[in-house]
């Protein structure tokens, strides 16, 4: 098989500043271009018509934002873009032996994107923000089960972004700083809305987008020392989630046995860092725990259900030039 990739990018943008307004309009170009020969073992391109797709993509992406910094040390924003997912080069591929050919040209995945929000860090030690999202997509791009992808149609997400972190040691005034660090992701909408054209896709309007949770959430204590020192432990979150479409349409002995179908449950895995960085020095001594408590839990159901990484402890030194 040969592809060949052209991507080419273009973008402008301004920013206008009136009194405490920032407002920023811009537009980029994406222009993508692929072109897949399927060939033989022996390097030969194949002869049959269907071996040969040019799949050619431009997109144009305008975008605004605004900001307002009308109180101290406090952002309030918002903004609509555009977003474009090229396709990935192999996406049109059909790999059946001898046969091999590449199938329908996949569109791009596009989307809509809207947010409000705030971040300030007006009161001593804190740092907060939040963020309100919707995204709605023109033609996402879902596993088709068959070795491909396909465009899935409309679906839209919307959710609400929290994070902060707390300095005890700003707070009051000592240099042995003690601190929380937060965030969470509640993504209350993630759906398809329309039916599939194939009822074998298992696309059905209002069901839950593949591997979307609801609930993400991690939080963190920490310890700087005026040495140099940061150390932290924490824990990270992931709810429930829904896999593949597709897989939700199989018969239940075939869902069985190929591991494809059933939620992906949710799990809580313990992480630790520790930093070294002496003052005054340009290197950095460091170490790093994975999931300490070697919990054992299902990461994906993709390929069939496959666990997530165990326990991992590794470290090492890092020099800045």
């Amino acid at each position: 098989m040969g592809i060949k990739v052209e991507a080419k990018s273009y973008y402008a943008q301004n920013t206008f500043h009136v009194n405490d307004w920032a407002i920023t309009p811009g537009v980029r170009i994406e222009d993508i271009r692929i072109k897949t020969d399927v060939r033989r073992a022996d390097g030969e391109v194949q002869n049959n018509p269907e071996s040969k797709l040019t799949n050619n993509q431009t997109e144009v992406l305008p975008g605004l934002g605004v900001a307002w910094n009308g109180i101290a040390n406090t952002t309030f924003f918002g903004g609509v873009h555009k977003g474009f997912a090229p396709p990935r080069p192999d996406r049109d591929l059909r790999a059946d032996g001898p046969n091999s050919a590449v199938v329908d040209k996949t569109k791009p995945e596009t989307s809509t994107n809207w947010e409000i929000g705030m971040r300030s860090n007006y009161f001593k030690g804190v740092n907060f923000s939040s963020t309100l999202f919707y995204t709605k997509f023109d033609d996402i791009v879902i596993n088709n089960g068959a070795g491909n992808f396909v465009n899935g149609g409309e679906s839209a997400m919307s959710g609400l972004e929290l994070g902060g972190r707390i300095d005890f040691g700003t707070i009051y005034n000592t240099s042995h700083n003690i601190y929380l660090l937060g965030s969470y992701t509640n993504t209350f909408t993630a759906k398809f809305k329309k039916d599939g054209q194939d009822a074998d896709s298992g696309i059905v309007s209002g069901d839950r987008l593949p591997y979307a949770p609801r609930h993400l959430a991690s939080v963190n204590l920490g310890y700087q020392h005026p040495v140099g020192l940061d150390a932290r432990i924490g824990a990270t979150y992931v709810s429930k989630q829904e896999v593949d479409a597709f897989a939700r349409a199989l018969d239940p002995v075939d869902a069985a046995l190929s591991g494809l179908a059933g939620d992906v449950p949710s799990y809580t895995l313990f992480n630790a860092s520790v930093n070294f960085k002496p003052v005054g020095s340009k290197v950095t001594y460091f170490a790093s725990g994975y999931n300490l408590a070697d919990r054992e839990y299902l990461a994906s159901r993709v390929d069939g259900m496959s666990v997530g990484r165990g326990r991992q402890v590794f470290g090492g030194i890092r020099y800045d030039f």
